[in-house]
């Protein structure tokens, strides 16, 4: 759970970088969908990505991403070691988000065929997004509604 007061004042610097006026109805939806999604330090690492690397204010997803780490990055670490593995004639060693996301993509085969540089591209191209969908199906589904804005 994020604390209350941190929280606040997270957010208040964040509407202040974006010059975003955001009232307490919205910041207590992002407080109910991020404390679901994230810990304190978690919520911390968002904040400080969200303000160094964004030019908008932050949705609840993206503060999540930012939080939990870059899943593209995870995908493309992942590829390599398929690759790598594929390379060396060895098993490769990735995590159930890369197993399912060449699973979809028709398996190891798939790798081990890869024919010429645009073939590649876009078949890492397909697995990052694979990869990204299953690592997001795989987040706790919100258990909680937003409350009721001001009429």
């Amino acid at each position: 759970m994020i604390d209350p007061n941190i929280f606040l004042q997270r957010m208040s610097l964040l509407a202040s970088r974006f010059q975003r006026p955001v009232d307490a109805h919205v910041f207590a939806g992002y407080k109910i969908i991020l404390d679901q999604q994230l810990t304190l330090e978690q919520f911390e690492k968002s904040v400080l990505a969200v303000f160094a690397a964004d030019t908008f204010f932050p949705s609840p997803e993206r503060m999540i991403d930012a939080g939990l780490g870059d899943m593209a990055a995870s995908a493309q670490a992942q590829w390599c070691e398929m690759l790598a593995a594929a390379g060396a004639d060895r098993r490769s060693q990735i995590d159930q988000f890369a197993r399912a996301a060449i699973g979809e993509l028709g398996g190891t085969s798939v790798v081990r065929s890869l024919s010429d540089h645009h073939h590649l591209l876009r078949v890492r191209s397909e697995f990052v997004a694979a990869y990204t969908r299953h690592a997001r199906a795989a987040r706790q589904p919100l258990a909680q509604a937003l409350p009721m804005g001001a009429a």
